[in-house]
């Protein structure tokens, strides 16, 4: 069985996965699950990727019997060309996503998730070897807020 913090990475995967409008501007995922190793270098054929990890977990107890506990998710974006209309276009359907499960706490409320919110994206358009085109790589934190108990 999985951990918690593995099901939410796992939820909000296939939560984007199954919206048709994200997944009709998505070529690449990057799950980072079992099976074959896959390249962590971005090629342009690939583009646009979206990839979910792990970024930080943080606890604060607050009672001897529980205890708050921040997990971070960072949801990256990779586009290839000089427009990156494409890339603000997954960003913004990934952040009408975020505000849809946060409705339903992913499905993960008896585990004892609470919140989920997004952060502040961060851009860094890079121009590729030939210095004709640019990388555009989005980087959107998300926090996930579960109350555990011990």
């Amino acid at each position: 069985m999985a951990n918690i913090f593995t099901s939410a990475r796992t939820a909000m995967i296939a939560a984007f996965e199954a919206d048709a409008d994200i997944a009709a501007e998505v070529r690449t995922w990057r799950t980072f699950g079992a099976g074959l190793r896959k390249r962590l270098i971005i090629e342009p054929a690939w583009c646009p990727v979206l990839a979910v990890y792990p970024a930080s977990v943080s606890e604060d107890p607050r009672y001897n019997a529980a205890k708050d506990t921040d997990q971070e998710l960072w949801i990256r974006i990779v586009d290839f060309g000089h427009d990156p209309s494409t890339a603000e276009e997954i960003l913004a359907r990934v952040l009408e996503r975020i505000d849809a499960l946060r409705q339903t706490a992913l499905g993960l409320t008896d585990d004892g998730c609470k919140d989920i919110r997004a952060g502040v994206a961060r851009w860094d358009p890079t121009p590729d070897e030939s210095g004709a085109n640019v990388i555009w790589d989005v980087v959107l934190p998300i926090t996930i807020k579960w109350t555990l108990f011990t």
